[in-house]
């Protein structure tokens, strides 16, 4: 569904209006828009009232509803351009999104901005087309669905039953019917022809398929000849490059062998610095020996000394009481313990010393031995790169047979053709089964289509949906009588009594209630197929045309409801102030002094 809400129409040079732009913003309600000629005193025709429903229609289709010619728009009094602003929301799943018209003459041009972006196309007529797109309209539905006027509002009811069947299907979409079934009809013509250009084309492509087939057959048996050579060469190579295989294989696992052995050269290196640390050890325990030897004999002396002079004191010559004796051989014992822990540590340093002559003389063997070995890893290497070097000019001319051999798979080149045109078949077959299948659908869809099809049933169900809107406001309007159509879009007009009668034996007021009931339920058409909805609709001087204060009253009852229940801009154009009621809406007032209308403030 898609609102279109019209916001404010400015209107400026046009038709009567000069260069002080007539401004109207269009508010919900039913609003009148009246005037007065001040250039004839006591009338109120000839105001320019009307040209705001002619600007309204020329901002949008750039033609008014009389169709005037564009050289008599312009108002001839004033020079300048004549412009019309139209600015308006449109709510649809697409977006919200307010939009503004902007066309002019003298020089003609046309602008339109959605959401200040200006969308203009490259052409008038393009961008006319763009308009009437967001807006979803056509003259003919402005005319009957929002500006009616006294002089052509709904003229459909008095057309011939072909014009009104064109203006029905089009306000139910139904000439979309009426364009598919005649698609439809193209489709399966186009579709007959596509039949047999790809048929004739499978025809052709199973020939070459034919012909290349037997042309490979030819070119294989000659390739096979020469595979089957250089396979043997190719074995006899494959021979030689698995005898070298082995060798190196053998050799690199020698390598590895070696490699290992290698690995404890870095083990002796480091044992080697722990020979020097040992070295270094064993003169720093030399000399631990030598300071053991020195403290020994002072201790051997000390208790020498003791053990001379007895009981007496070598320095006093006084006799040793027994606690001196005590002392002394206290001391002696410790002299000697002292002197065995240091024969104990001597003994161990020396044991220290040799366990460290021993690993240096070991690891030393390990290390001639590992520079023996470094003569037969040299050798293995050499021996190693040989033999790759053999490998590798096995394995390239391996490789040279492999590539004749990928050469001659690729001068298969009807293996290729043969595979495309499998393919090309296979596309084309589908392409058959689907344009048969298409054919199949379009059948169905033009006997659907097609007037004694769903079309008829379609038809049935919105007359029927149509005819209920009449007859609701024709209650509403308390008419004497009831209108219908049926499915040739006939008019059928039935007084209380049941009887017929023409819509031409009709008085003005009847044949006016009953245009209304019409506009009305077109207008609920729009909204209820979930086509479109329009906030503003134009009255012009229908009130004033033929009806007496009763239908005035029923007619602005029914478009107050409109106003309140709907939100609608409602406007009727008049020049009788006794059906203006007090707070009905915003009254405009129009005056025309000079030739020049302007909007005055009431």
């Amino acid at each position: 569904m898609k609102f279109i809400t019209f916001k404010k129409i400015q209107i400026k040079n046009f038709l009567s209006i000069g260069e002080e732009s007539v401004v109207i913003e269009f508010k919900p309600g039913v609003n009148f828009i009246t005037g007065t000629n001040s250039d004839v005193p006591g009338t109120k025709n000839g105001v320019g009232k009307s040209s705001i429903v002619a600007a309204f229609s020329f901002a949008i289709f750039g033609k008014t509803l009389k169709d005037l010619a564009i050289r008599n728009i312009p108002n001839n009094l004033v020079k300048g351009t004549t412009q019309v602003i139209l600015e308006f929301n449109c709510n649809s799943t697409k977006g919200n999104n307010n939009f503004k018209i902007i066309r002019e003459l003298n020089p003609s041009s046309l602008k339109v901005f959605k959401d200040g972006r200006d969308k203009t196309r490259d052409s008038i007529p393009n961008t006319t087309t763009y308009i009437l797109e967001v807006l979803s309209t056509s003259q003919e539905v402005f005319k009957n669905c929002i500006a009616m006027q006294a002089n052509n509002t709904i003229p459909f009811m008095s057309q011939g039953k072909t014009d009104k069947k064109k203006f029905i299907e089009s306000l139910f979409n139904l000439d979309v019917v009426t364009q598919m079934f005649k698609l439809v009809k193209d489709d399966i013509n186009i579709s007959k022809r596509e039949l047999d250009i790809e048929s004739k084309l499978v025809e052709q492509i199973n020939s070459n398929i034919f012909d290349y087939t037997s042309k490979q057959r030819k070119e294989l048996e000659k390739i096979a000849n020469q595979k089957q050579k250089k396979e043997l060469e190719k074995q006899i190579i494959e021979k030689d490059i698995h005898k070298i295989s082995l060798k190196i294989s053998k050799l690199k696992e020698e390598e590895a062998r070696l490699s290992k052995i290698k690995v404890s050269e870095s083990i002796l290196n480091a044992i080697k610095n722990d020979i020097g640390k040992t070295r270094e050890a064993q003169m720093r325990i030399a000399a631990d020996l030598g300071a053991i030897k020195n403290e020994k004999k002072t201790i051997s002396e000390k208790i020498d000394t003791l053990l001379k002079f007895g009981p007496v004191c070598a320095e006093c010559n006084r006799p040793f009481t027994d606690k001196d004796q005590i002392e002394i051989k206290h001391s002696i014992k410790e002299l000697q313990d002292k002197l065995l822990k240091k024969e104990e540590e001597k003994e161990k340093l020396n044991k220290l010393i040799a366990l460290a002559q021993d690993i240096q003389q070991k690891k030393q063997k390990e290390l001639n031995q590992l520079r023996d070995l470094e003569w037969e890893i040299s050798n293995n290497k050499s021996a190693i790169k040989a033999e790759t070097d053999t490998l590798k000019l096995k394995e390239d001319l391996l490789k040279q047979y492999q590539v004749h051999e990928k050469e001659s798979e690729e001068k298969d080149i009807f293996k290729d053709l043969i595979e495309k045109a499998e393919k090309e078949k296979a596309k084309k077959e589908e392409a058959i089964k689907d344009i048969n299948a298409s054919l199949a659908k379009f059948e169905i869809a033009r006997f659907i289509l097609s007037e004694e099809g769903i079309r008829a049933y379609i038809i049935k169900k919105l007359l029927d949906l149509l005819n209920f809107r009449i007859k609701y406001y024709l209650t509403k309007q308390n008419s004497q009588y009831s209108l219908s159509f049926n499915e040739v879009f006939e008019e059928e007009i039935l007084n209380k009594r049941g009887i017929m009668v023409s819509y031409g034996n009709l008085s003005g007021a009847e044949s006016k209630m009953l245009d209304l009931a019409c506009i009305w339920a077109f207008r609920d058409i729009l909204k209820l197929q979930g086509s479109v909805s329009y906030n503003v609709s134009f009255y012009d001087e229908i009130l004033d045309s033929s009806l007496d204060k009763t239908n005035s009253e029923i007619v602005c009852n029914i478009l107050e409801e409109f106003a309140q229940k709907e939100d609608q801009a409602i406007y009727l154009i008049s020049h009788k102030p006794d059906f203006f009621k007090a707070g009905i809406g915003e009254i405009i007032q129009l005056d025309k002094h000079n030739g020049i209308t302007k909007r005055i403030t009431i």
